[in-house]
C-alpha cells in the first residue's frame, strides 16, 4: 500500500537543518541548505538523486560535499542544478537527451555541462529542461515532441540551443510538455502543448510552436505549472489560473477547463503560488498557506479529523477541494513547491514541512 501523510509534518526540527530552498520531482525530493549544501532524498532508478547509486532514500542524504549550491529544478526523473559560480549540473534520466550533455547514458552522479559560467535560472518539464542565462537568453534541450522548446519544430536537442534572439527573459518554468516565461517587461510568453488550454491563449490549437504572448497584460511577476494547469500572481497581489481543471486544481469551484486566465475570488494578497499534478498551493502576504484540487495523498496538507476519520473507514482518501482552503497552523511560510503528488514547504524559520504520496522515501521520513 502507497504511504501517505495526510497533514504537514517537519523534516527538520533542528537548527542544523535549515533549509534555503527546494525541488521535487514526481517521487524525489531535492533540497539546498542555507550553508549551501545539496541533499535528495526518495525515488532514484535513474540516478536522480545524484548520490553516485540507483538506490532509493527514505532520508535526507548529503549529495557529495560541495557547499556553493544556489538553485535547483527537477523534472520527472532527473535533476539539474546550478552553482554559485553559474555552471550548470545535472543527474538522472537522460533518455531525451535532457541532461544536455550531447549523449543520452543516464547519471548518477552530478556532471557539469559544458564550461559555461552564466547560467542564472532552470526549470523543468517531464523530460525538458529550460534555462536562462545571466545576459537574459533563453536555452533549451532534451524533450520537444510537443514544440515545448519554440523554436518552431519538435526535434528533441541533445545540446542547448538558444530559443530566439531575446535578451529580455526574466523567469521561466515548465508544464510537463509546455514552457511558460515572463519577460523584463512584465509580460507573459507559452509555448508547447496546448490541450487543455494551459498556455491560457483562448484557443484550440493542441500545440503552439512559437513563443507567443498570453493577453496584453504587462503585470506578471510570478508563474507556477502543474501537468496540464497554470496558476500565476500579477503585481497586485491577484491570483489568476487556466487550464485543466478535472480535479478543480484552478480552484474556481468547478471542473471546467479554462482557455484564458481566469482570476481566483477578489483578494489581492497573494505572494507566492506552486502547481503540483492536480493540485494548486499558494501562500499571502501573512505567510498563510492555501491549497486546492486533487488530495488523494493528502498533498493538500489540510488538518481535517472529519476527512481523516472516513479515510479510515473507507480505506482511501480521494478527496477533492473546490476552493482554495486555508491549511491550518501555516502562517509563516517562505517557500512552497510541488511534486507530482507531494507537497513542500520551506518555513521562514527554514524547516522543511512536507506532505502527500511517500511511495518512494519522497517525504523524508
Amino acid at each position: 500500500m502507497t504511504a501517505i501523510i495526510i497533514t504537514l509534518f517537519s523534516c527538520s526540527n533542528s537548527k542544523d537543518f535549515l533549509y534555503s530552498t527546494v525541488a521535487c520531482g514526481r517521487y524525489h525530493t531535492v533540497a539546498i541548505k542555507t550553508d549551501g549544501t545539496l541533499w535528495a532524498w526518495g525515488y532514484n532508478k535513474y540516478g536522480q538523486l545524484g548520490l553516485g547509486d540507483n538506490r532509493d532514500r527514505n532520508l535526507p542524504a548529503q549529495v557529495g560535499v560541495a557547499t556553493d549550491w544556489a538553485m535547483i529544478a527537477c523534472g520527472n526523473y532527473h535533476t539539474i542544478a546550478i552553482k554559485k559560480n553559474g555552471t550548470l549540473w545535472a543527474s538522472g534520466l537522460n533518455m531525451d537527451y535532457q541532461l544536455g550533455f550531447g549523449n543520452n547514458t543516464d547519471r548518477n552522479s552530478f556532471m557539469q555541462m559544458g564550461t559555461d559560467a552564466d547560467w542564472s535560472r532552470v526549470a523543468c518539464g517531464a523530460r525538458h529542461t529550460i534555462a536562462i542565462k545571466t545576459d537574459g537568453t533563453l536555452w533549451a534541450w532534451g524533450s520537444n515532441s510537443q514544440f515545448q522548446f519554440g523554436l518552431g519544430d519538435n526535434m528533441n536537442r541533445k545540446l542547448p540551443v538558444q530559443i530566439g534572439a531575446h535578451k529580455d527573459w526574466s523567469k521561466v518554468t515548465c508544464g510537463e510538455m509546455y514552457t511558460i516565461a515572463i519577460k523584463t517587461d512584465g509580460t507573459l510568453w507559452a509555448w508547447g502543448n496546448n490541450e487543455q488550454g494551459q498556455l491560457g491563449l483562448g484557443d484550440s490549437l493542441d500545440c503552439v510552436n512559437l513563443p507567443t504572448q498570453v493577453g496584453t497584460s504587462t503585470d506578471w511577476t510570478i508563474i507556477a505549472c502543474g501537468n496540464v494547469h497554470t496558476a500565476a500572481i500579477k503585481t497586485d497581489g491577484t491570483l489568476w489560473v487556466w487550464g485543466y481543471n478535472s480535479q478543480y486544481q484552478l480552484g474556481l469551484g468547478d471542473d471546467m477547463n479554462r482557455k484564458l486566465p481566469v482570476q481566483i475570488g477578489t483578494s489581492k494578497d497573494w505572494s507566492k503560488v506552486d502547481c503540483g499534478a492536480f493540485h494548486t498551493v499558494a501562500v499571502k502576504i501573512d505567510g498563510t498557506l492555501w491549497a486546492w484540487g486533487m488530495n488523494n495523498y493528502g498533498q493538500l496538507g489540510v488538518k481535517n479529523v472529519f476527512l481523516a476519520s472516513l479515510r479510515a473507514a473507507l480505506g482511501s482518501y480521494d478527496f477533492k477541494f473546490h476552493r482554495p482552503i486555508i491549511v491550518e497552523g501555516k502562517v509563516n511560510c517562505s517557500q512552497i513547491i510541488c511534486g507530482t503528488f507531494h507537497t513542500v514547504v520551506i518555513n521562514t524559520d527554514g524547516t522543511l514541512w512536507i506532505c502527500g504520496n511517500n511511495e518512494y522515501g519522497q517525504l523524508g521520513r
